[in-house]
């Protein structure tokens, strides 16, 4: 069943790119999610590799703040269309970033925990 959430990835210098997902109510809950976070993590000059609001079959544990980096343990390929992004975990070196292709496709670590689909 698809879910509309906010998908966030950023740029970490050791681990490669972060990704958050935050399920919303709706489109307006989602976009006030988006502009909250844009505007907390430029203001602590973190960059943003993407940050959108799109439906997701893909079910994660709740995002927790101030998890250390043992935490970020789930690697992630992320497919993200015009309006649909997909998880799929992977072990290995398996993944490969590709911000050119449509759909694109990001390689990414999470501290939340992939539940299904």
């Amino acid at each position: 069943m698809l879910k509309l959430a906010l998908l966030v990835l950023t740029v970490n210098g050791s681990t490669g790119l972060q990704a958050t997902v935050s399920e919303a109510q709706d489109m307006v809950d989602c976009q006030e999610q988006l502009e909250t976070v844009q505007n907390l993590l430029d203001g602590i000059d973190i960059e943003i590799a993407h940050i959108s609001c799109g439906q997701t079959t893909s079910r994660l544990t709740v995002f927790q703040h101030g998890d250390g980096p043992e935490a970020y343990r789930y690697h992630y390929r992320i497919t993200v269309g015009a309006e649909q992004f997909a998880l799929t975990q992977y072990t290995g070196n398996d993944c490969t970033t590709d911000i050119q292709a449509s759909p694109k496709t990001y390689c990414a670590i999470s501290n939340q925990r992939l539940l299904g689909e």
